[in-house]
């Protein structure tokens, strides 16, 4: 996940150091046909590290707006017209909402998606436009299934004290003893992973055996 959100944070980057992108935002006369292709050489959603390890992309839509409200999108699932109208919608009303909040990062989690708006700077802090990203949530949360395969675990993604996603099938008692990570990355996110001690002292019992019968073993070699 790590690793994910360097490349979302090197897409911010790319899209605003994007000369064509830039006249687009700053709401100079601009081609859409041309812009698009521009947002895609910029932040292409179908390369390869945009790939979650179940192959699912980690980010499945970009809707870029620029000063004056217009927008346009990157896509990495083909859609019908009817769709792209409905979806032109609905992120032009999430970009108002974006608008007159005051939070720098804003997260919205659906049920198969967790959409990710902020806003863009220029070199001099100066507010370029508002660019969301709509991220794969299934693939996310797919990406802990190792962990889960291990039986006590617990997991989160927080941005400040909200919680945006989290899982957890850890008991009373197990809460008492856990070994934690966490780990802070951009746009105000926060990772954490817990297990139970027990989980992990069970796994590497297995191992302990095994050395301890190869040294009895050779012990009784050498003795002979």
């Amino acid at each position: 996940m790590e690793i994910k959100i360097q490349y979302l944070e090197e897409m911010v980057l790319a899209i605003k150091r994007n000369l064509g992108l830039r006249a687009f935002l700053t709401g100079q006369v601009y081609n859409e046909e041309i812009m698009i292709k521009q947002l895609e050489n910029a932040a292409s959603v179908f390369s390869e590290r945009n790939r979650m390890e179940d192959s699912e992309p980690f980010i499945e839509k970009i809707y870029l707006f620029n000063l004056n409200g217009e927008s346009i999108c990157h896509l990495y699932y083909p859609i019908t017209v009817a769709e792209h109208d409905a979806f032109e919608k609905k992120y032009h009303r999430m970009y108002i909402d974006f608008l007159e909040g005051k939070e720098e990062f804003y997260f919205q989690v659906e049920k198969d998606h967790i959409n990710l708006c902020l806003y863009l700077y220029d070199e001099n802090m100066e507010n370029l436009g508002v660019c969301i990203f709509v991220l794969n949530r299934t693939g996310i949360e797919n990406n802990y299934r190792n962990l889960e395969e291990m039986g006590s675990y617990a997991w989160s993604i927080k941005t400040g004290d909200r919680v945006i996603l989290e899982k957890s099938n850890l008991l009373l008692k197990e809460r008492k003893s856990l070994l934690e990570s966490s780990f802070r990355t951009g746009f105000g996110l926060t990772f954490t992973v817990a297990i139970s001690e027990f989980v992990i002292l069970s796994s590497l019992w297995t191992s302990v055996l095994i050395t301890l019968f190869t040294a009895i073993i050779l012990i009784i070699v050498l003795s002979f």
